[in-house]
């Protein structure tokens, strides 16, 4: 048999059971509706429109605690402010810490990395809205573009930030012309350097060095053979041999 004490007694005769009253909210409703609630029990609040749940918690729901309902549940009218703030893509707010925001009040939006804005980046609560939105526009570069008989060395991307850079080398043989690098500025790259052939253009000197010494021959057999065993009219650019 369980035995009780005198406290377990004194306990049992003068503790009470938390419960709490179905609550008035003006201005709005809730579920479940009953005409008494026990501790730990939870009712969603609905308000009516142009009235809002404060404070809102997300879930807009309150709890039956032994202090009564936590939190108190309120709907209060939105006249003279702003809902909350509307998102943008590829930004975000800078310092956002209310929900509701009063007439005149300001908040500012701030793009991502990458990313310009366009448009003021400070919007204005007027007339229970918001002034016009900016808009951020993607200004990364796309892949940097490939040169003939080399490679990109850094490492490929699908996209870049303004100010990245990507270097270039050149094959076997082959020697890089301007900057061994590219910048990404706003949406486009600066120019690519290109690479030059060592081998074709030694053989260029070659070809160029080899006619230099059939002109010199041709000179030398004018000058002195044709002269030595020839007999040259100039008048008529003739000779006779």
């Amino acid at each position: 048999m369980r035995e009780f004490s005198f406290s377990h007694i004194i306990y049992g005769l003068f503790s009470l059971e938390i419960t709490c009253n179905s609550p008035r909210i003006p201005n709005g409703t809730f579920r479940p509706q009953r005409t008494i609630y026990h501790d730990g029990d939870l009712i969603r609040i609905q308000c009516d429109s142009g009235f809002t749940f404060e404070p809102d918690n997300g879930e807009k729901v309150v709890e039956c605690t032994k202090n009564g309902w936590s939190p108190p549940p309120k709907c209060i009218s939105n006249a003279g402010k702003c809902r909350a703030h509307t998102e943008i893509e590829n930004a975000e707010i800078i310092e956002d810490t209310t929900k509701k925001y009063l007439n005149g009040e300001k908040i500012n939006y701030q793009c991502n990395d990458g990313f310009d804005i366009y448009g003021s980046a400070a919007v204005t609560c007027t007339q229970n809205k918001w002034s016009r939105l900016p808009r951020c526009v993607d200004v990364r570069c796309s892949s940097p573009p490939e040169i003939e008989n080399g490679e990109i060395a850094s490492v490929i991307k699908a996209k870049y930030l303004p100010q990245e850079k990507v270097h270039y080398r050149c094959n076997t043989s082959y020697t890089l012309l301007g900057t061994p690098f590219i910048t990404c500025l706003k949406n486009h790259w600066t120019e690519t350097p290109r690479c030059a052939g060592i081998i074709t253009d030694l053989h260029h000197v070659e070809l160029k060095l080899e006619l230099e010494m059939n002109l010199l021959l041709l000179h030398w057999l004018f000058h002195v053979t044709l002269k030595k065993f020839c007999h040259i009219e100039k008048a008529f650019s003739i000779f006779y041999c």
